[in-house]
Parts: C-alpha cells; sequence; structure tokens
C-alpha cells in the first residue's frame, strides 16, 4: 500500500507541473522569461517521470533512460538562461541560441553516436556522473548570476534557483540511497510551493496586492536600459508602429517585458501606454505645427495612434484641448 501511495504522490506532482510547463510555453500571452521557465519545467518533468517510472516499473526501454538522462542536462542549461532572461540581461535572446541550440546538438550527437543500448556502461556509470557534475557547475554559474544582479531583487529568479537546487540535491543523493528520493523531492516542492502561493494569496487582499513584489530598480542597473530605450524610441521612431506592445519594445532593448515594465513604472513613474503615448503626442505636435496640408486623422495615424478616437484622447490629455483647437492656436501668429 506505501509503495502504490509513494508511486502515486510522485506521478501527480509530476502531472501537475507538466501542466504547468505546457502552459508557460504554449500561452500566448507569455514571454520570453516565462517561456524559458516552461521549458525548465518540462525538462524537469521528463527528467523526475522517468526515474519515478524507472524505479516503480523496475524495467523499461533503455532509450527512455537515455532521454531522462539528457534533460538532466537540460535543466541546468535552462535554469540559466532563464534566470538570464529573468534578471533582463542584454542581448539575452542571442546567447539563448547558441547556447541551448548547442547543449541540444551535442546531447543528440552522443545519443546518436553512443545509444544507451549499446554503451550502458559509458550512460550509466561515467556519463550519469559527468551530468551531475555540469549541472552542478551551471547552478554555480546561476548562483553567480543572481549574485550580480542582486541589487534587481529578482525574486522569482531566486525561488526558481533554490527549488532547482533541492531538485539536484536530490538526485545527487539518490545515487547512493533510493533512486525515487528524487522524485519524492520534486513533487513534495511542487505541493509545498503551490500551497504557499495560494497560502499568500488567500491571506493578501486584492486590493493590496502591489504592482511589483519586487524593490525598486537600482538606478545603476535602470539607466543603461532607459538610456537604450529613448534611442530605439527617438532613432527608430518605434512609437509610430500602432501595434507596438510591451513585449516588442522589450526586446528591442534587450530586456524582459516584465523588467521594463518595472523600469517604466518605478523608475520614469509612467504606465507603458503612458510613456508610448507621450512620444506619439510629441509627434503629433510636429506635425501639427508644420504639416498643414496632412488632416488631424491622417496626423493622428502618421504619429503612431491606432484610431482617431484614441489619438484625440490622448492629445487631450496631454494638453487640454483637442488637435484642431491646438493647431490653430500654434499656427495663429503665421496667419
Amino acid at each position: 500500500m506505501a509503495h502504490h501511495l509513494l508511486f502515486f504522490f510522485s506521478a501527480l506532482g509530476v502531472f501537475n507541473a507538466l501542466l504547468a510547463g505546457l502552459y508557460l510555453v504554449a500561452a500566448r500571452w507569455t514571454h520570453a522569461a516565462d517561456r524559458l521557465l516552461g521549458l525548465l519545467l518540462l525538462a524537469v518533468c521528463v527528467r523526475v517521470g522517468v526515474s519515478c517510472a524507472y524505479f516503480f516499473a523496475e524495467t523499461m526501454p533503455w532509450t527512455a533512460v537515455q532521454v531522462g538522462l539528457s534533460a538532466h542536462l537540460l535543466m541546468g542549461a535552462l535554469l540559466l538562461e532563464y534566470v538570464r532572461a529573468e534578471a533582463g540581461a542584454p542581448q539575452a535572446r542571442t546567447i539563448r541560441r547558441w547556447h541551448l541550440g548547442g547543449v541540444v546538438l551535442a546531447l543528440c550527437s552522443f545519443g546518436v553516436l553512443f545509444p544507451f543500448e549499446q554503451h550502458p556502461r559509458v550512460w550509466d556509470y561515467h556519463l550519469r556522473y559527468t551530468l551531475h557534475a555540469v549541472v552542478a557547475g551551471y547552478i554555480l554559474a546561476t548562483g553567480w548570476r543572481l549574485w550580480q544582479a542582486r541589487q534587481g531583487r529578482h525574486a522569482r529568479g531566486v525561488q526558481v534557483f533554490a527549488v532547482m537546487v533541492a531538485v539536484a540535491l536530490g538526485f545527487v543523493v539518490s545515487l547512493y540511497t533510493s533512486y525515487v528520493l528524487g522524485p519524492v523531492i520534486f513533487s513534495f516542492i511542487v505541493y509545498a510551493v503551490s500551497g504557499a502561493l495560494l497560502w499568500r494569496r488567500r491571506q493578501t487582499p486584492h486590493a493590496e496586492r502591489p504592482a511589483y513584489a519586487e524593490k525598486k530598480i537600482a538606478e545603476a542597473e535602470a539607466t543603461p536600459i532607459i538610456d537604450r530605450l529613448r534611442h530605439r524610441m527617438q532613432a527608430d521612431a518605434l512609437f509610430r508602429q500602432p501595434d507596438l506592445k510591451l513585449a516588442g519594445l522589450a526586446k528591442a532593448v534587450g530586456t524582459t517585458p516584465h523588467h521594463l515594465s518595472q523600469i517604466l513604472n518605478d523608475n520614469l513613474g509612467a504606465r507603458f501606454s503612458t510613456f508610448v503615448n507621450g512620444y506619439r503626442v510629441a509627434e503629433a505636435e510636429r506635425l501639427l505645427r508644420e504639416c498643414p496640408d496632412l488632416t488631424i486623422e491622417a496626423i493622428g495615424y502618421e504619429a503612431g495612434f491606432s484610431s482617431k478616437s484614441a489619438f484625440y484622447a490622448a492629445f487631450k490629455k496631454h494638453h487640454g484641448v483637442p488637435p484642431a483647437q491646438y493647431q490653430r492656436q500654434v499656427r495663429a501668429p503665421d496667419l
């Protein structure tokens, strides 16, 4: 009976984490860091799921064991890239491509040249311990990245890092104790984290929940991003894109949407729409002064507004008068 309960506990934790990972990867609203977190969850689910099945079934195809061990290495690589994306590392997207692509290519190439079924000793004795050592290296590199970004207080990155350290240690200890220890620890963490989040949400009234759980980003970290943001907005006139979204602007300046939104709110004191509309209104002012042949509606579209009503509302909010009245006022001396 206890044997079956242990299997159910372990398998249910894997199933719940699998659903969360698939949701983060597939959902349209997710950003780069969220998708990396989803991929990390999927890699851990593969690793833990194979270990769980291997322990309780006592036999399974060697290919499945090979996939599980390969996912172990991917856990380390995805953890590092997730923390880099969450912390808003410049050029993080380019690094993810060659880094993660290289890891996947190396694993696939090695798996084809030395399949587990034909080289069990290589995988079960030599490579297994090597993978643990490499993942330990990834964990140290991730810890160093978090230490470098400590002023930004990237709470979610620290929490994911702590969970992965516990999971990795569970698998290391399982090498010398019971192989089911890794799945049990992972499932316990899944339930503990889920319970803590639900308890915190119930204890905090909705109206009192802050927009950001993290503290204000340090000026030394925010200033380079703000400089890149203003340069791209002015030099490339990104505000003229009617469908400009937070994710697209964050990608243009080399950070994450979450990170950029926090900088806009805390460091610049403006929401994303307010910040972008400020550039659009300034451009509309210029066109109203210098382009009398353009209609008011055409000027709104040229400045980046998606509709005439949005243009009128934003312009009047900034100046207190509609665009047409503003145009008459600024051109009156020329008449």
